[in-house]
């Protein structure tokens, strides 16, 4: 495989990471409404660092 494109993959699966760290802190907070809200703003942001190659 091509150096770059395996450096380019694991930049975006931190990305993905902290994504879901982040999802994952706000549920501690236990607060629904900024649960859902943090998940409709992550959405287009998570699927574009999954798929984009």
């Amino acid at each position: 495989m091509n150096q770059g494109v395996i450096s380019k993959t694991n930049i975006q699966l931190k990305n993905v990471n902290k994504s879901v760290v982040k999802v994952f802190n706000i549920i501690k907070t236990k607060n629904k409404f900024s649960i859902g809200l943090a998940l409709f703003y992550d959405l287009p942001h998570m699927s574009k660092n999954i798929f984009t190659f």
